[in-house]
């Protein structure tokens, strides 16, 4: 786990993790509520989410060589 992970290697950035885990927790709650309410069933959206874990991937590729 990440925040666990950044909790031990820097005990300090407390507040940090919390606000990260409340924007995961939420944005998990938003997914729940598109997929409750039919998300799948949209136009276009598996291209959508391949296209978003494409640029999710290369924000992270770039990221870590910056």
């Amino acid at each position: 786990n990440q925040l666990r992970d950044l909790l031990e290697q820097a005990p300090e950035e407390q507040e940090l993790c919390k606000m990260l885990s409340s924007f995961r927790d939420d944005e998990a709650h938003h997914k729940q509520m598109s997929l409750d309410e039919g998300a799948e069933k949209a136009p276009q959206y598996d291209a959508l989410v391949t296209a978003i874990r494409g640029a999710t991937k290369l924000a992270i590729y770039v990221a870590e060589r910056v």
